[in-house]
């Protein structure tokens, strides 16, 4: 694990474009410019699943006969807007049962949408923002809980002072990549070498946070489980 003064980052990247000299420090507008640019950058890697470093889970109770749920600060869920939702779970009696993820196309397939259950197999995620909208199905009955696994976003940085801090790795990449947006920022040519060490450092994090793909099936094939629940759609597979 490395870590670095914000500025130092940014003096850094700054040196590989050859904005600045060894020794020379930016001004206090380009830093807080150059801060803006490396915060743009880690919030578009948050929205790449393999940029993520880790996973987080947050587990929230449903209120019986409400089946949407607004989440993010100050949400009916309030905790972190996911950006995607890896996979879910909910608790009922001591077990835990997957929640599936469904687009709207399939939930608008459902004829009784108020159809209440004890445990909701399957979530639409509406991504707005700053809230985005969960929907579960059947209608949750009972104040069980549910458990949403989504990747960790990177902390926008405060200053330019902050502490940068990321597993091994991130480093090397976040400041060669930097340097390539804060060259376009700055209308300076990058060094091909730069350009190269940055799709490189990059490409070594993201294949790190590859995850082995686990076989998966719709809990609707299975004629014994929710097949059997009144309103419920066949053939969506």
């Amino acid at each position: 694990m490395a870590s670095i003064i914000a500025l130092d980052l940014i003096k850094s990247s700054l040196r590989l474009i050859n904005a600045i000299a060894v020794g020379e420090t930016p001004s206090a507008s380009e830093s807080q410019d150059s801060l803006m640019v490396l915060n743009d950058m880690l919030e578009s890697w948050s929205t790449q699943n393999l940029a993520v470093f880790a996973s987080q889970d947050q587990t929230f109770t449903f209120v019986p006969g409400v089946a949407a749920y607004t989440i993010g600060t100050g949400g009916t869920f309030s905790g972190t807007r996911p950006i995607q939702i890896e996979s879910a779970y909910t608790r009922y009696q001591t077990v835990d049962y997957p929640v599936i993820q469904i687009d709207d196309d399939r939930y608008n397939l459902i004829p009784l949408k108020s159809q209440p259950g004890p445990i909701p197999c399957y979530v639409r995620y509406d991504a707005s923002f700053p809230l985005a909208t969960l929907t579960f199905w059947p209608v949750p009955s009972q104040a069980t809980t549910v458990t949403l696994t989504s990747g960790v976003q990177f902390t926008a940085l405060a200053n330019t002072a902050a502490l940068v801090v990321y597993p091994p790795g991130y480093s090397r990449a976040i400041r060669y990549c930097l340097a390539v947006d804060l060259a376009a920022e700055f209308g300076l040519p990058v060094p091909q070498i730069v350009i190269d060490v940055a799709k490189a450092s990059k490409a070594t994090i993201m294949r790190v946070n590859k995850r082995s793909p686990i076989a998966m099936f719709d809990p609707a094939i299975t004629a014994d489980n929710f097949t059997s629940l009144p309103g419920f759609i066949g053939g969506w597979n």
